[in-house]
């Protein structure tokens, strides 16, 4: 699990550049869970894919079990009108895709699930940060 690995679990929290310029370098080929893709997740999946190097492997996983609705549309600036009702992670990733340029070696996936103490071990159990 992330937190036994590090001793440390980030659950939506904004993540900023000194971050990554300290750790990209032991962030080869590694997966990153951002839990929660509304106020806090949408800032922290721009932040990596624009700070992380293209020298990299990433998988970035985005877990959220909410629906967009339409007072999410003021601090959410991923989501539109279009996009109410639809899961939050699903069209955070879909939306960030475009946003990564061809030379960054970086994935995107989604997960419509609710994270909580039954399921956050195999949920995380592969991710490094």
């Amino acid at each position: 699990m992330c937190s036994k690995k590090y001793g440390l679990f980030f659950t939506g929290t904004f993540l900023t550049l000194p971050f990554f310029i300290k750790t990209n370098t032991m962030l080869l080929e590694k997966k990153i869970t951002i839990i929660g893709a509304g106020g806090l997740g949408h800032p922290a999946l721009y932040s990596l894919i624009h700070n992380l190097t293209n020298i990299n492997q990433y998988i970035i996983e985005v877990i959220d079990f909410d629906f967009i609705e339409t007072s999410n549309l003021n601090r959410q600036f991923f989501f539109t009108e279009n996009d109410r009702g639809k899961n939050k992670a699903e069209v955070l990733v879909e939306k960030s895709k475009k946003l990564i340029l061809a030379e960054k070696n970086i994935k995107l996936t989604a997960k419509n699930i609710a994270l909580n103490k039954e399921n956050i071990d195999q949920i995380l159990y592969d991710s490094d940060l």
